[in-house]
């Protein structure tokens, strides 16, 4: 095998992420040696979704989530990009020496595996594990975040990581414009609105804000469930008590929706609901702050601080409670500077590939490229 500048390794059985930075980089116009790039899955169903593409390879496997995929395509490259984490065990066991070219990127999820996994075996364990991957974490050469979310992320849990924005370009076809999507006032005839949550998993708290969200049955309301994807018997329970709880003015969203479409259905929300803790439904925040909606978030977690930080509007879930019907329809006021500034918004293209010009340029140690 010959030696590559850059590896890329999906350790994450992935589509919708994983294509858009194969396409970019493989795409001759955008300016990219492509030779300098492999791709590595392990997961056959992402392999033949890419395979027209000589660069990607597939690495079969009885465990795709093993630290063998790194360990064994380290020695083949400058700069290793590691899209996601595995578990705690596997992490650990990326051989030391490889560490320092990593550039992993975060999805948020997987920095709560050694809270998980080390519960169940004791707190002690769970110390030294935590202790353990700090070490190799503060190792790696940079954490790739999507915005100020993911770094306080990293800091909570890394102390003084490298973090650089690390984007998973968007292609926005079919010349749909936020900024015009961002214009359209709704129909105040129609109902109001609101997206709860972001998939069909446990982390978006479905049941129990439909349950805070019951004092407006009577109004002129209607909810939207995204389940294009989650956990089966979760999303079944949540379907369940939506069905008897709201009936036909609860919405399910089963099918998968092009960026485009998701976009259209997005803007015609008036409100998005994302009650989660951690790091997550951070491409719904930034839609959703682009489109100038309505958010309420947990005032426990990441995104809320993340937001008071940026110091931009937004209310919390808990609010709901003694919220009158009056109050939770009136639009948001954001501070249009704030908006501007903020790490939460949606770039073009463009910046995106610039964005990705530069850290390339960074690891070859070349000149910055000046932004279009």
């Amino acid at each position: 095998m010959r030696h590559y500048k850059y590896i890329h390794i999906f350790w994450h059985d992935d589509l919708k992420f994983s294509t858009r930075i194969v396409q970019m980089i493989n795409d001759q116009s955008n300016g990219f040696t492509v030779a300098d790039h492999l791709f590595v899955t392990p997961y056959l169903r992402v392999y033949n979704a890419l395979k027209d593409h000589e660069n990607v390879v597939y690495y079969q496997t009885s465990d795709p989530r093993s630290a063998d995929i790194v360990n064994k395509f380290a020695p083949y490259a400058d700069w290793i990009f590691l899209n996601s984490l595995s578990d705690w065990l596997n992490t650990l066991r990326i051989k030391r020496k490889y560490q320092p070219r990593i550039i992993w990127r975060t999805w948020g999820h997987e920095l709560r595996f050694a809270d998980k996994e080390g519960a169940l075996i004791g707190n002690a364990v769970k110390r030294v594990v935590r202790f353990l991957l700090r070490q190799e974490i503060n190792r790696f050469y940079a954490v790739g975040i999507s915005n100020v979310v993911d770094k306080l992320d990293i800091a909570d849990r890394f102390g003084n990581v490298r973090t650089i924005r690390y984007p998973y370009p968007v292609h926005i076809a079919n010349g749909i414009s936020i900024s015009e999507l961002a214009t359209e006032r709704r129909d105040t005839s129609e109902p109001y609105s609101v997206m709860v949550g972001h998939s069909g998993h446990p982390v978006d708290n479905h049941i129990e804000i439909l349950k805070r969200l019951e004092r407006y049955r009577d109004e002129n309301i209607r909810i939207f469930l995204p389940f294009s994807y989650g956990n089966k018997e979760y999303m079944d329970d949540v379907r369940k008590y939506a069905a008897a709880s709201w009936g036909d003015k609860a919405v399910i969203i089963d099918s998968f929706l092009e960026y485009p479409e998701y976009l259209r259905l997005c803007a015609e929300m008036d409100a998005v609901i994302l009650d989660g803790i951690q790091s997550y439904a951070l491409g719904n925040l930034i839609i959703f702050l682009s489109l100038r909606k309505k958010i309420y978030v947990n005032r426990n977690g990441l995104l809320h601080r993340a937001l008071e930080a940026e110091h931009i509007s937004h209310s919390c879930t808990d609010e709901i409670e003694d919220m009158a019907f009056s109050a939770f329809v009136l639009d948001p006021i954001y501070d249009e500077d704030a908006l501007q500034k903020t790490s939460m918004k949606i770039r073009d293209y463009e910046e995106d590939i610039d964005q990705w010009k530069r850290i390339l340029a960074e690891l070859s140690g070349e000149p910055l490229p000046e932004s279009r």
